[in-house]
């Protein structure tokens, strides 16, 4: 996967919804908006960031909007540091949620 022409390491979570890890995507413009998890849905601040151009293969996807939190903990468990969760919703943005139904 590659971000601006960049290779990104993200974790694939079809049950998730697309983020970015603000470690790794440090512009943009903080705001609050509405996590949902398993858990239910709460307010956590973060930053919304634009992605100029994304690419997932032979995919590509410009001008993404995209909000940015603390991954750190996610990178953790999976023992690297992750830019990003490449969720439900960007799936099938990419079209690849087809192939996963």
């Amino acid at each position: 996967m590659k971000v601006a022409e960049h290779p990104r390491w993200f974790l694939v979570d079809t049950a998730a919804t697309a983020m970015l890890n603000l470690e790794s995507f440090t512009e943009g413009s903080s705001r609050d908006i509405r996590v949902t998890s398993w858990s239910g849905t709460l307010a956590a601040s973060a930053k919304e960031v634009t992605i100029e151009d994304l690419e997932v293969g032979r995919t590509k996807v410009a001008k993404l909007a995209l909000p940015a939190i603390d991954l750190s903990a996610i990178g953790k468990a999976c023992g690297r540091k992750i830019d990003g969760i490449l969720g439900a919703d960007l799936l099938e943005k990419i079209g690849a949620q087809d192939a996963i139904d």
